[in-house]
């Protein structure tokens, strides 16, 4: 199996995830269907790395290793550490904290993606 479109989705994701952060840094109110989109893509992402770790067609696993299934942690982490910022956003320091979790995670996770992807 192929890894572009999961590169291409986590660009996407990225892409929004600094606007997103952007406009929370400026204390602007972000709009629904941007926040709406940056969680489809990472919900997309987790659902393509679940594809490359489950093998392909001829029984190979692709991500077979444990610095795949680390990065699809970290994708899944980041994904409830991002449900758990939105939840807790009338809380200010404590959705802070959750969205700073959030980013932490994130990054690390697409890392180590474009370190296990230059590797497979």
């Amino acid at each position: 199996m192929t890894t572009i479109p999961l590169t291409l989705i986590l660009a996407g994701a990225v892409i929004l995830g600094v606007i997103l952060g952007l406009e929370y840094l400026r204390g602007v109110r972000s709009r629904p269907g941007m926040i709406a989109a940056h969680l489809i893509l990472g919900f997309l992402a987790m659902e393509q790395m679940a594809m490359l770790l489950g093998g392909s067609p001829n029984g190979q696993a692709a991500g077979s290793g444990s610095f795949g299934k680390l990065t699809a942690f970290l994708f899944f982490v980041s994904v409830l550490a991002g449900l758990i910022a939105s939840l807790l956003r009338h809380r200010r320091t404590s959705s802070a904290v959750a969205l700073a979790g959030h980013v932490t995670v994130a990054t690390a996770g697409v890392l180590g993606y474009l370190a296990w992807v230059t590797h497979l």
